[in-house]
């Protein structure tokens, strides 16, 4: 659950937050974002 955490970090800050639903879907996230 870090490793993701960190490469999501590195991406976007912001996916912190949604952090609370699911370390998968903010890994998703971010990279719709870039």
């Amino acid at each position: 659950m870090v490793r993701p955490e960190v490469k999501t970090n590195r991406q976007a800050p912001s996916a912190k937050l949604p952090n609370r639903e699911g370390g998968e879907k903010l890994d998703v996230e971010a990279d719709k974002r870039e």
